[in-house]
């Protein structure tokens, strides 16, 4: 079977060097992103996603360049919005501490409280937190009470045992994507509940240990989108960049007997060619080793490259069960009408065991 290699375009690749890269060479990889690309209108959304990134680290290096007033704009923006989810998450997290629910901070939010130092620096659609399964209504009433209402319009306490996370927004167009356990940080064969307590602004919250926190870095960077995901890159740098030390026999015991072990290599690989920080020789090595072979092999290509089958592109957007007027096939022919978020299930599979278990077996939907 041919070769599995991250699909990074070329402009993506300059600009990833220009920011978490060697500085003798950022300046020249700078100089090729710009050429590669049109400023005004063909910039892929990941990589305008790290323009505050860009932006810092030209500053940090002194370049001044004819178009940084424009990437100062681009930090400031996500600045301003970046502390305004701060500042949610910090009074939701208050509420949540009074009545005794753990919160745990994912994704985007905890590089911020404890990595990052530089509220504008990452760039965030969203933020995303998580509590226990059990804990749901509670957090839905809180955010409820802050004026956060969910995005989809049907029953969410019927639909928790196929979801990961619903989405809430407010009216100043904030979102909060509230995930749970033991869902929320995992596949389906590596469990990431390692957690370590901090705290924020008088606040208690929780965040993946290092090694946790790479795994889903990762997992969550491997998974197809329309948009190849690139800002993994960006994330991993930064935890290496500021844990000193990292278990990395701990994170490859999660990944022995894991079709995952070639999806970790290939990621890897694509990250040690753009970052000063580099994964161990010896870490690249048993990934190969581990995951050499047929099965990892096509489960890594089905995993990060874009699916070319019609089953392939239903199962990314798990459509479509957003009307409930229509029959269960005309809602899977509906594809791409609807955004996987905006659907009910994660996964075509989900939406067909559900179809099953409600029109063919006549069983209800649990009760929550």
């Amino acid at each position: 079977m041919r070769e599995v290699k991250f699909p990074i375009s070329k402009s993506q690749s300059y600009l990833m060097k220009t920011i978490i890269g060697d500085n003798r060479n950022a300046i020249e990889n700078y100089e090729k992103w710009i050429d590669s690309v049109n400023l005004t209108n063909n910039i892929d959304g990941e990589s305008y996603a790290l323009i505050p990134a860009l932006y810092k680290r030209l500053s940090g290096l002194g370049f001044d360049d004819v178009n940084i007033n424009r990437y100062k704009g681009i930090y400031r923006k996500a600045f301003y919005k970046n502390s305004l989810l701060l500042n949610v998450i910090s009074i939701i997290g208050k509420e949540l501490n009074s009545r005794n629910i753990p919160v745990t901070v994912i994704k985007g939010i905890p590089l911020l409280m404890n990595y990052l130092g530089d509220t504008g620096i990452r760039s965030m659609g969203d933020a995303d937190m998580a509590v226990d399964k059990e804990n749901i209504p509670e957090a839905i009433e809180i955010l409820e009470k802050y004026s956060f209402k969910s995005d989809c319009n049907y029953d969410i306490y019927e639909n928790i045992d196929t979801r990961h996370s619903y989405s809430f927004r407010n009216d100043n167009n904030l979102e909060i994507d509230l995930h749970w356990f033991p869902d929320s940080a995992a596949s389906k064969n590596i469990k990431l509940y390692t957690m370590k307590e901090f705290e924020y602004k008088g606040v208690m919250l929780h965040m993946l240990t290092p090694e946790d926190f790479i795994f889903q870095v990762c997992l969550h960077g491997a998974s197809w989108d329309p948009v190849v995901s690139i800002r993994w890159i960006f994330d991993l740098h930064t935890i290496l960049k500021k844990e000193q030390e990292i278990d990395w026999g701990k994170l490859l015991a999660k990944l022995d007997g894991s079709r995952h072990a070639y999806i970790f290599y290939v990621q890897f690989m694509c990250f040690n060619g753009l970052s000063s920080q580099n994964i161990p020789e010896w870490v690249l090595t048993r990934l190969f080793d581990n995951g050499n072979n047929r099965i990892c092999r096509k489960h890594a290509k089905n995993k990060i490259i874009r699916p070319k089958t019609i089953i392939g592109r239903i199962g990314w957007y798990g459509y479509s069960y957003h009307y409930r007027d229509k029959r269960f096939i005309s809602k899977v022919l509906a594809y791409p009408r609807h955004r996987l978020m905006m659907s009910r299930y994660d996964r075509y599979r989900d939406l067909l065991a559900a179809y099953i278990r409600k029109y063919i077996l006549k069983r209800k939907p649990k009760k929550h």
